[in-house]
C-alpha cells in the first residue's frame, strides 16, 4: 500500500492544481435545512471544464494520450494522480475535477468494466480498504464513507462510462 499520509496527499494534490493537471477552484456554498436535513449545494465556476456526458472530450489543455487501461474513457494526464490500488481491483487516485480539497476517484482495475454494472463483492471490499486506508486522511470520514456507495451514470452527473466506486 503506498504512503497515504495527509501531508503526502495534500502535497500532490496542490502540486497538481498549480500545474494545471487537477481543476479545482473557490466554489459557493449553499446549505439548505430541508425538514430537519441539511442539504449542501456547491457552486462550482471550475467544473465548466468537466465533460458531463459520455464521450464527451476534455478540455484541449489535458494531454490525453494516457488512459486509466485500454477499455477505459477516463484520462490520467499525471501519473502521480494515482494514489494505491485496493484490494487488487481498484484503483485509488485522485480527481481530476474537484469540489473539496482533495478528492478521490475509485475505478475498477478492469477497465472493460461500466457504470452500469451492478456493484460486486469485489467494490465493496475495495471500498472497505479504501475507508481505512484513508480514516487518518480525512477531514470528513461520514463524505468518504457516502461517496463509495455512488455508481452513478451519465444522468447523474457521472460524465464517463468506466466503472467507478
Amino acid at each position: 500500500m503506498a504512503d497515504l499520509s495527509e501531508q503526502k496527499i495534500i502535497s500532490t494534490f496542490d502540486q497538481l492544481v498549480a500545474e494545471g493537471v487537477i481543476i479545482y477552484g473557490p466554489n459557493e456554498k449553499i446549505e439548505i435545512d430541508c425538514d430537519g436535513y441539511p442539504l449542501e449545494f456547491r457552486i462550482c465556476p471550475s467544473l465548466l471544464r468537466k465533460p458531463f456526458l459520455p464521450g464527451a472530450l476534455l478540455d484541449s489543455s489535458f494531454n490525453r494520450s494516457r488512459k486509466f487501461g485500454p477499455g477505459s474513457d477516463l484520462y490520467l494526464p499525471h501519473p502521480s494522480l494515482l494514489i494505491t490500488t485496493l484490494n487488487n481491483t481498484h484503483s485509488l487516485a485522485l480527481n481530476l475535477f474537484c469540489v473539496d480539497r482533495p478528492q478521490y476517484i475509485c475505478v475498477t482495475v478492469d477497465s472493460y468494466m461500466r457504470q452500469d454494472e451492478v456493484l460486486n463483492v469485489d467494490d465493496f471490499y475495495a471500498a472497505l480498504e479504501m475507508l481505512n486506508s484513508l480514516q487518518d486522511v480525512v477531514e470528513d470520514p461520514i463524505s468518504v464513507l457516502l461517496s463509495p456507495f455512488h455508481e452513478g451514470l451519465w444522468q447523474d452527473g457521472w460524465g464517463r462510462d468506466s466503472e467507478g466506486v
